[in-house]
């Protein structure tokens, strides 16, 4: 924090020290019932002698990490934690590690190289946080496919469910594969607090009782617990927590990490953990984030999602020191915070600390607590955890959600028959095969030739014809998603199989390309080279040259297949630099203009003297929309365009291209109503203006030739709408 935010944000704490005080206090009793059994289930895999460790390295989570992040975080109300996911990694971790041959390695008794190994895999996994967050991907993070998360979500759910059911029938210390074997020694009393505490949980979130359920759920199982276990006669009671160590927090794991002496199979271990807190790291970093956005719903208020992460690294780096293990924010903590008047990161620091006064001074209440009453906690939020997406997606979607139910069906069986890091490797592996195979779909939308689609160019009817004949030789192909590894070759097998139509140009149109890897550059200049040899051109549309994608082809050498002259920032010019090339000589060929076809060379010439010359240099204004209609105009060299203004910051939208021996304007010839669009000289142009009072002079002098003009001017317009119908139909 720079030192001018600090000077703004110490007022803001000092004003509100009872608000964030009350809030951390009501945070420290919700997360009391919370950081006990996740400790415990953490540190399971080491046997229940390990109980009590468990709940302290909860405890130094909470406190240490806690502290940590809220100083450091990206949201200002975040108040982290354990969470069940983090300490089922965990516990997964080490399952793993107690197998691993190389735990021997560290040369210290197989349960405590066992919490060495959590304590290296958290301190990994903070570091790969700061890491994110450093590279920025706070965003990013996030976008993990959703049947990876809800096959994670409901193996985590389904594993505290099978987790907790020791506790739920009073045999503590037992493991879930052992109930069969231990049926004889249930205690009814345990099912009964925990029944109850479930019932007072769901009844609270019913309700909407103003007390956080979890807290109303906590107080109703122990006075439950206490009130059976008064009765004379009553049901046999489920245990206690008994005795935590008041441990105060010091760097303890640091200090022996550095002090073992470390070989080959100490280093061999560690890299065997990377993958393992890689995935912690991933599943730490979107429930933060993913719990930042729910705490900024409630408050009003916006995260920095990169400096999140990497407070919550430097969170868990810290906890790790401290004998701690990966925790990170939740959404009911953060929002109780506030709702109890917390407003700055005070609130989340006054939580750890009144959960350390609880560890150092309140060890008779902790030893007190049953673990039937949180394990009928663990057990709600288990339900509540479980994610029913898949299922009610496959209900109402069917067939469309087959793949996306199968992914989350492998991501929960591997995490639940395996572990959970192999579970997510697994989901998002099949993942990624399923986006491409999704994404490799043919890229090619429709094929189009000179026949079906055109440039906005005008030209003679003569060379119109030319064109309509020559058609099938100018191909259009339409391009629609990313031209990658997985669409590039079926790109190259559509233009082989066009190639044997002799095609003289193929334009590929990029316009809804997203994106072009390497593999896509290597096709097309592979693609380029065979079109060459079979006597045709590629060009491509929609690039525009000072573009980044531009820049990055051109890096990538595909102007040595596909010369620069032939990328065109629009379709249009495409289409027109290829009918210039499909016409050849009839384009520049000299012919009569077309509207005086037929008349008497006398009548020409006095028609001529009537017109008026217009010279006309680049972007020479013609007319005007909206200007009064006073003739029409014919094109000797040059070019004019008709344009229509464009929206605000964009430039106007071209819809014709007129060159020589076409004309323009001659609805106001016709009827004499307003120009319905704006004509501008593109480059440097010459035409002639007939006005409307010219041709009616003309027509008393030369009524004969006046005639063969406008039969003229129908011949033509009918010749072009009975093209246009030809291109309407073959495209239908």
């Amino acid at each position: 924090m720079t030192p001018a935010k600090l000077a703004q944000t110490l007022p803001l704490c000092r004003a509100n020290l009872p608000g964030d005080l009350n809030g951390g206090l009501n945070v420290a009793i919700l997360s009391l019932p919370i950081t006990i059994p996740l400790g415990a289930l953490a540190f399971a895999p080491l046997g229940p002698e390990f109980i009590q460790a468990g709940v302290v390295a909860g405890f130094q989570t909470s406190i240490v990490g806690g502290i940590v992040a809220a100083l450091t975080g990206g949201c200002r109300l975040q108040v982290s934690g354990p969470r069940a996911s983090a300490s089922l990694m965990l516990a997964a971790i080490l399952a793993m590690a107690l197998n691993d041959p190389a735990l021997a390695g560290l040369g210290v008794d197989t349960p405590q190289a066992a919490i060495m190994a959590a304590f290296i895999a958290t301190f990994a996994a903070g570091l790969i946080q700061v890491g994110l967050g450093l590279a920025r991907v706070g965003r990013g993070i996030k976008y993990v496919p959703h049947p990876v998360l809800s096959g994670f979500m409901n193996s985590v759910a389904l594993m505290i469910l099978v987790g907790q059911l020791p506790a739920a029938l009073g045999l503590d210390g037992v493991k879930p594969s052992q109930l069969l074997h231990r049926l004889g020694d249930i205690r009814p009393g345990a099912i009964l607090v925990t029944l109850g505490t479930m019932a007072a949980m769901y009844l609270a979130t019913k309700k909407k009782s103003k007390l956080p359920p979890i807290a109303v759920a906590f107080a109703a199982g122990t006075l439950l617990h206490y009130l059976l276990a008064v009765v004379p006669g009553g049901p046999a009671m489920g245990g206690l927590v008994g005795q935590v160590p008041a441990q105060w927090p010091s760097p303890y794991a640091l200090a022996e990490a550095v002090s073992l002496s470390w070989t080959a199979q100490g280093t061999q271990l560690v890299l065997h953990l990377l993958p393992s807190s890689l995935v912690l790291a991933l599943i730490c970093s979107i429930e933060a984030l993913f719990s930042a956005a729910a705490v900024d719903a409630v408050t009003g208020g916006r995260h920095d999602g990169n400096r999140e992460l990497i407070g919550q690294g430097l969170g868990n780096i810290a906890a790790a020191c401290f004998g701690g293990f990966a925790g990170t924010g939740a959404p009911m903590r953060g929002i109780a915070s506030f709702k109890a008047g917390g407003r700055t990161r005070l609130a989340g620091v006054f939580h750890s600390l009144i959960l350390l006064a609880l560890l150092i001074w309140g060890g008779s209440l902790l030893a007190d607590l049953s673990f039937a009453v949180m394990a009928g906690i663990m057990m709600m939020i288990a339900v509540n955890m479980a994610d029913s997406w898949a299922v009610n997606a496959m209900r109402h979607g069917g067939r469309s959600f087959v793949a996306d139910f199968a992914v989350m069906a492998v991501v929960a069986g591997i995490s639940v028959s395996v572990n959970l890091p192999a579970g997510v490797a697994a989901g998002v592996g099949i993942a990624m095969i399923m986006f491409v195979m999704r994404m490799s779909r043919p890229i090619v939308r429709r094929v189009l030739d000179r026949r079906n689609t055109r440039s906005l160019r005008v030209r003679p009817l003569h060379v119109e014809r030319r064109l309509q004949e020559e058609g099938g030789r100018l191909l259009l192909l339409e391009l629609d998603g990313p031209l990658f590894f997985g669409t590039a070759e079926s790109l190259r097998d559509k233009i082989d199989g066009l190639v044997s139509g002799k095609p003289r140009v193929i334009i590929l149109d990029l316009r809804r390309v997203p994106d072009i890897d390497s593999s896509g550059v290597r096709v097309l200049q592979q693609t380029a080279r065979a079109v060459a040899l079979k006597g045709a051109s590629l060009a491509l549309a929609g690039l525009i040259s000072d573009s980044a994608r531009a820049g990055w082809l051109r890096k990538s050498g595909l102007a040595d297949a596909i010369p620069e002259s032939h990328w065109y920032a629009t379709r249009d010019l495409a289409l027109e630099a290829a009918e210039d090339l499909l016409a050849g000589d009839d384009a520049a060929a000299a012919h009569a203009h077309p509207l005086l076809s037929g008349l008497d060379p006398e009548a020409i010439d006095h028609l001529t003297e009537r017109m008026t010359l217009l010279v006309l240099q680049d972007g020479g204004v013609v007319f005007r929309r909206g200007d009064a209609g006073d003739g029409l105009f014919l094109v000797e060299t040059g070019f004019v365009a008709i344009t229509l203004p464009g929206t605000p910051g964009q430039p106007p939208v071209r819809l014709a291209l007129f060159g020589p021996g076409t004309f323009f304007g001659e609805m106001a010839l016709l009827d004499g109503g307003p120009r319905s669009a704006d004509a501008m000289a593109q480059g440097e142009a010459v035409a002639w203006r007939l006005t409307t009072d010219d041709f009616h002079a003309f027509r008393h002098t030369h009524p004969a030739d006046a005639t063969r003009l406008l039969l003229n001017l129908g011949h033509e317009l009918s010749e072009r709408l009975r093209l246009t119908n030809t291109r309407l139909q073959a495209v239908e």
